[in-house]
């Protein structure tokens, strides 16, 4: 079969038929393009996850700070609350001054927080001078994230409140033991 001069020239000038699908070459390169977009996500997953990790343990190292506060309240108490009651039966209170306050107390090992193995603390109390009940005390509260070790000070003042024991010495009632 012949074609007429008129079909063979428009077989000639006929546009190419469009290809019905992708080429290899441009299946390889969306391929990769995918690929490193994937793994860009999943590396923003993973440093979410350690942000949100780092954030928990910060929050329960803010959780714990008032118990923290309450015990290092309770270990001044009793110190002072040992001195007075020292002091109301005439015993000395171990410093060479008969019944004297404690002037500074420390624990300086580090304590752990119930319920939370990350977090520890460790604290410093001074007496302020002129006022009896009051101490300015240092808390440092660690924690570790990752393997790296975190921590944080705080300053309060704790005034105890005055106990049956130093309102009897304060109204001059001595303890006189049974006969």
């Amino acid at each position: 079969m012949k074609l007429s001069p008129r079909a063979r020239w428009r077989a000639r000038t006929a546009p190419a038929l469009p290809s019905a699908g992708f080429t290899l070459v441009e299946m390889l390169v969306a391929m990769g393009l995918l690929m490193m977009g994937m793994t860009a996500v999943i590396g923003l997953f993973a440093v979410g996850l350690d942000q949100l990790r780092d954030a928990r343990v910060r929050a329960e190292a803010g959780d714990a700070l008032p118990r923290v506060l309450d015990d290092v309240e309770g270990r001044l108490f009793d110190a002072v609350q040992r001195a007075l009651n020292d002091q109301a039966l005439g015993f000395s209170a171990g410093q060479g001054q008969d019944g004297a306050l404690p002037e500074e107390l420390s624990h300086s090992e580090e304590l752990r927080i119930t319920g939370l193995d990350d977090l520890r603390y460790a604290y410093k109390a001074r007496r302020i001078p002129g006022r009896d009940l009051q101490y300015l005390t240092e808390i440092r509260v660690d924690w570790r994230i990752r393997g790296k070790t975190s921590s944080r000070t705080l300053k309060s003042v704790f005034e105890l409140r005055p106990t049956l024991v130093q309102r009897a010495l304060e109204r001059g009632l001595r303890y006189q033991p049974p006969r």
